[in-house]
């Protein structure tokens, strides 16, 4: 599972192995910088096993299968980005197909698909919601015939669409009836009567379903041609429109209305879309556009015309008008024409392909005719096509397709399109097609199907709504740059030729072959490559091909590039940013008549440096003359990208592949041999000595069989600690035994010995292989392109690895058309995204089809984010995480999240998102990683990393009291406990204060001033004192004793006898005792002390930070009661 294992040690076991296959790349133009001389593996291309000599019988056995697993669900493999595929039933085998039609069949769970090969046999496969088909139905009732063309439509009115197709055996039209539940009745066959005094037989294509007469009921529309002349007289065509009206009862009226043309030339019209119909001229009738080829005999260069006809609304149709004529066209089979309103004017336009190479539109007057033709799309590799609104903008896109490759192109609304590919897809196309954009899983999206007529399946893309699909991606630049390569060119010019990290930034790019150049392409980590123009024409003359090796000569952290050229070899160091450095030339000493062979690379005698190991075939392998023999050159490299020495050891008959692993465990790279030798096919291990030779006298010949092994891959499949080995089996039928073609697996005992081969899959063939651990077990897994046909295991088929040397069923995916015709495709396997799974490129070969790359779904990339990354001290930083996904699903378990290293907490997924909120970021920049160690089912990632700046907040302290009123009696105190509380901003002294006391009351503090250090806190006391009402006590040594009062003293001083002068002195100093008594009052009148009531007290704190004054307070209730 991914979330335990670690891929470093399986990849560096693979480093060394050879990943072999096809060299030969395709062009849309055919210059190739190299010398011309086929690669390797062409020639295995060609040989079947009847071109052997048979000998030494006794070898050959048929091989017992590998075991079972022992749990078939023990495994998970969420499989590559492809579309969803499919098989089809049986047919004839013919790689053809007449219909391919999508349409709701039982009324239950959306779009479901129609097949009609070529044979007439008809298959229903039904789908269950999510686009996920299942075959409902197989009806051969049709069988024997060559169908052409095929339309679904409801004919009788009750809801479930039916089928009509032409063929060319009645010739004439078949019908299908609906009969529910995705089964379609017996078929009805109408053969078509010539018009009278035509003798000639009809050449049937093209066919249309529509209402043409306007009675609601669907008819048929034929053209046809009848064709009389020679090419030495000159051709004639007469062309016939057949209407067959419906009934409405899934019958058509026995005499078509016809519509005769005659037209000098030889026009025919083909499947596909040569007819369309669409009211042209908005006369409330059905018009009809027209296709005709222009093929006669013997002539290779086609032509068309683009014609209409103005519908009559009777059956019958007007005067022929072209709108475009002989345009040049290289396709033969199927029409393209698509009618829609591009330009949003209300008449509807013609779209069609123009010599594979340019889309051309012909806008609508409104009167019935078009303007003539103008390019809409030029460049584009392109046979047919289908338009939708694919990125739900309310404008139609279209998708161009042509056999290997489909692109997509975002309409403007004005009727022009988007020079530059949105996305393009690899896939296989072929028959009559006639691609339809449909929902296939409710939501909302179109997508768009194809059908593999050479491996009989369906593949369905579904669509993401913004102009993307879930597709296996061609190869193709994503440069934006103005000049060349860039993401205006098609993927058909682009063969992936060798895969390394040529920039050491982890992710792995390309090299590939783009029309008379060679170009690295560096991975953007999205699933595309950033392509340069690595070399010129000059220095790759006499270079043969590309040894397809992962090797770095130079120690620099960056793969470079090996070739093999008429004397040896020549190496190109990689610059890191898509260039390559003068190349260095080493010579083999040996006379080379026939091209290298495939190559290893390795340290072979332990200096820490690269070496290669090549095999070469001898100069008889391709009939050369000179006596050169079999055998095998080392190249000890001295670091620098050049080698110390090259040494040729004579050896086999015929070798073909080198590879290097260690089979004894000795930490000595031993030499893997495979020996094509005539009539003996022979696997050898050779002991390496540590030094930079093999001991050739301790050969260990491991297998030998009659046919070819066309590949070896190495390494430990069944977790014992031995090295293994995995063959691309071609098998064997003799006289006396039979070996059936497979994959095996010679499972080693780690001393240069293997146990018996075991089939870890029969009965398939396949020209090239990879080991890659896929879904990150540990264990490798077996990957290769098959190009068998006679089974339902075909294309790119992936053998996940069980353990204990056992292999669970096979997992398929579509791979281009040509792999029979040049089954000599390299495979390869890297993370080209950069998001910890392995994914799979498999090359373009030799034919007209694009490289593609599988994207593993496995991989995984996150994305970190904050709410906010920059944020005061003590605010919560919300941080959140975000997966990029491949594959739809959530994820399970948790993400760890740190600060500058240290974790701070971890997070579950949730709805695929994980969030983690946090208060305990420290001052200053907080670098924030988040990793994920990897589920069930997905591989373990690292987001990149963002900085959350964390800012002290601005001086500050805070002030709180314990509690927010008091109450006391007069002439009493009361105390309120205080807090001082400082930010992280804020350091100094504090002073305390109180305002608002009421009259007659004081404050005090226990601490009249703190210091305070930063986000500390401090406490003081604060103590409020109010005075009593009061009475006069003493009068100088005249003594008031209580309850005396002035007034009684006044009435003691009155007249007894004395002098008045006496007298009246005494009560002036009363009356002056009687103001000082007055005086000694507290507050008020009448001396009653601090008054009662309730007073407000503001507490005071002032604080000096640096040359910031802060200031606090708070109010206390202070009540006051009489004593």
């Amino acid at each position: 599972m991914f979330k335990t294992i670690s891929r470093h040690g399986l990849a560096a076991l693979f480093a060394t192995l050879l990943l072999a296959g096809n060299l030969t790349a395709q062009q849309t133009t055919s210059a190739t910088p190299f010398s011309g001389r086929p690669a390797p593996w062409t020639r295995l291309a060609t040989e079947t096993p009847s071109t052997q000599a048979l000998v030494d019988r006794t070898s050959a056995t048929a091989y017992p299968m590998a075991p079972q697993p022992k749990a078939v669900n023990g495994y998970t493999f969420p499989g590559f980005v492809a579309p969803l595929r499919t098989g089809i039933g049986n047919g004839d085998g013919s790689e053809t197909f007449g219909g391919v039609l999508s349409a709701d069949i039982d009324g239950k769970n959306g779009i479901d698909v129609v097949t009609i090969q070529g044979d007439g046999i008809l298959t229903v496969d039904l789908n269950d919601g999510k686009g996920n088909l299942s075959q409902a139905s197989l009806n051969t009732s049709g069988s024997g015939a060559n169908i052409v063309q095929a339309f679904v439509q409801d004919l009788n009115g009750d809801g479930l669409p039916d089928i009509v197709a032409t063929s060319n055996t009645l010739p004439g039209y078949f019908v299908w009836m609906n009969q529910g539940n995705g089964v379609f009745g017996t078929v009805t066959k109408v053969a078509i009567t010539a018009p009278t005094g035509i003798t000639v037989r009809p050449i049937m294509g093209a066919m249309t379903v529509g209402d043409v007469n306007g009675d609601g009921k669907a008819d048929l529309v034929l053209p046809i041609s009848y064709i009389s002349g020679s090419g030495s007289v000159g051709y004639t065509t007469t062309m016939v429109l057949y209407s067959y009206t419906g009934n409405g009862d899934g019958t058509f009226a026995a005499v078509p209305k016809s519509t005769l043309y005659t037209i000098p030339g030889y026009y025919i019209f083909q499947g596909g879309r040569s007819i369309a119909l669409s009211d042209l001229s908005h006369h409330g009738a059905l018009d009809a556009v027209l296709e005709m080829y222009q093929p006669p005999p013997g002539v290779t260069n086609y032509f068309f015309d683009i014609a209409t006809v103005k519908g009559n609304g009777d059956g019958t149709f007007g005067p022929l008008v072209f709108a475009a004529k002989s345009i040049a066209s290289t396709q033969y089979g199927r029409g393209s024409l698509l009618v829609r309103d591009f330009n949003n004017d209300g008449n509807p336009d013609v779209l069609f392909a123009d010599a594979y190479t340019t889309v051309d539109i012909c806008y609508g007057v409104g009167d019935g005719t078009l303007q003539p033709a103008v390019s809409a799309i030029a460049n584009v590799g392109v046979s047919s096509l289908t338009a939708g609104d694919f990125n739900k903008d309310g404008v139609l896109d279209i998708i161009t397709f042509r056999g290997g490759a489909a692109q997509v192109y975002l309409g403007t609304g004005s009727g022009s399109f988007k020079q530059t590919p949105t996305a393009q897809y690899a896939g296989s196309q072929g028959g009559n097609q006639v691609e339809s954009a449909v929902d296939f899983d409710s939501d909302g999206n179109l997508d768009f199907f194809w059908v593999d007529p050479f491996y009989n399946s369906i593949n369905i893309f579904l669509g993401k709504g913004d102009g993307t699909f879930r597709g296996a991606p061609a190869i193709a630049p994503a440069n934006t740059t103005a000049t060349l390569p860039n993401n205006t060119q098609s993927a058909f010019g682009f063969q992936v030729l060798a895969v390394g990290d040529y920039n050491g930034d982890g992710s792995t790019d390309i090299f590939a072959e783009e029309s008379g150049y060679v170009d690295i392409g560096l991975s953007d980590r999205k699933g595309g490559f950033v392509f340069t123009r690595s070399l010129d024409s000059q220095n790759l003359t006499s270079v043969d091909f590309v040894e397809p090796l992962h090797v770095d000569l130079n120690g620099d952290g960056k793969d470079d590039i090996v070739m093999a050229t008429l004397t040896g070899v020549r190496v190109f160091l990689s610059k890191g940013d898509g260039t390559l450095s003068t190349p260095v030339n080493t010579t083999i000493p040996i006379s080379l008549g026939c091209t290298l062979n495939l190559a290893s690379a390795g340290d072979l005698n332990g200096d820490g440096f690269a070496d290669l190991v090549i095999a070469y075939g001898g100069n008889a392998s391709c009939y050369a003359t000179g006596t050169t023999p079999s055998g095998f050159a080392v190249l000890l490299g001295n670091g620098k990208g050049g080698f110390t020495s090259s040494l040729f050891t004579a050896f086999g008959g015929d070798l073909y592949q080198a590879s290097l692993a260690d089979i004894n465990k000795d930490g000595k790279l031993d030499l893997v041999l495979n020996d094509l030798a005539s009539g003996k096919n022979v696997i050898t291990v050779i002991p390496g000595n540590g030094d930079g030779t093999f001991n050739t006298t301790a050969a260990h010949v491991v297998w030998t069989g009659i046919y070819r092994v066309s590949d070896v891959q190495i390494a430990d499949t069944n977790g014992d600690g031995s090295l293994d080995l995995m063959m691309a089996y071609a098998g064997q039928s003799i006289a006396s035994t039979t070996a059936p073609s497979g994959v095996l697996n010679l499972l080693g005992n780690g001393d240069f010995t293997f146990k018996s081969p075991v089939y870890a899959l029969q009965g398939v063939a396949g020209q090239t292989a990879v080991l890659s651990d896929v879904n990150g077990d540990g264990l490798p897994d077996y990957i290769i392109p098959l190009s068998t046909q006679t089974t339902l295991i075909s294309g790119v088929t992936v053998l996940i690895n069980a353990g204990g040397g056992a292999f669970n069923a096979p997992i398929l995916y579509t791979q281009p058309l040509d792999v029979l015709f040049d089954r000599d495709k390299l495979i390869f396997a890297g993370d080209f995204n950069g998001d910890g799974a392995q994914d799979i490129i498999l090359g373009g070969g030799a034919g007209l089809v694009p490289s593609m790359l599988f994207l593993n779904n496995a991989g995984l990339s996150l994305t970190l984010g904050a709410t906010s990354t920059s944020v005061v001290q003590g605010t919560p930083v919300n941080l959140f995480v975000e997966p990029n996904l491949l594959s739809t699903g959530n994820l399970s378990g948790t993400v760890t999240f740190a600060s500058n290293g240290a974790s701070i907490g971890t997070a579950s997924w949730n709805s695929n998102v994980a969030l983690l909120s946090t208060s305990s970021l420290p001052l200053g920049a907080n670098k924030i990683t988040a990793t994920f160690p990897g589920d069930g089912t997905h591989a373990a990632a690292s987001a990149a990393p963002i900085t959350v700046t964390i800012t002290a907040p601005p001086a500050a302290f805070s002030l709180t009291g314990a509690v927010q009123s008091v109450s006391v009696t007069q002439g009493s105190s009361a105390s309120v406990a205080l807090t001082l509380q400082a930010n992280a901003g804020f350091a100094g002294p504090v002073t305390f204060a109180c305002t608002n006391l009421p009259a007659g009351a004081t404050c005090t503090f226990d601490s009249q001033t703190l210091t305070l250090a930063a986000g500390a806190s401090a406490a003081t006391k604060v103590t409020i004192a109010t005075t009593g009402s009061a009475s006069l006590q003493t009068l100088g040594p005249l003594s008031i004793g209580t309850g005396v009062s002035l007034a009684g003293l006044f009435a003691l001083l009155l007249p007894t006898g004395r002098s008045r002068k006496k007298l009246y002195s005494l009560m002036m100093l009363l009356v002056t005792l009687a103001g000082a008594a007055s005086l000694s009052g507290c507050g008020g009148s009448g001396n009653s002390g601090t008054p009662t009531g309730t007073a407000l007290v503001t507490i005071t704190a002032t604080g000096v930070s640096g040359t910031t004054q802060v200031v606090n307070s708070i109010l206390v209730a202070v009540t006051v009661a009489n004593r």
